[in-house]
């Protein structure tokens, strides 16, 4: 995710999606998956970007809360 969000940069891309990276084989939690995600945006858009839309897609209900959550705490 890092990487990609490094690109955006480079590219000046404006939009970019992901998905809830980690919660299939990689093992993480929706929650930590969430928050981890959350957090990095926020750390990216803090260190300025050529973003202007991020979109967190949440394949199911229980992510997409997730996500949700993660908004609220990290980025409000």
């Amino acid at each position: 995710m890092r990487d990609a969000l490094g690109c955006t940069k480079q590219l000046q891309i404006e939009t970019i999606a992901f998905p809830g990276i980690g919660t299939g084989v990689g093992g993480l939690s929706l929650k930590e998956a969430a928050r981890t995600m959350v957090s990095e945006i926020r750390k990216h858009v803090d260190g300025g970007t050529s973003l202007n839309q991020t979109v967190l897609i949440g394949f199911t209900k229980n992510l997409t809360c997730e996500f949700e959550k993660a908004i609220g705490e990290i980025i409000r």
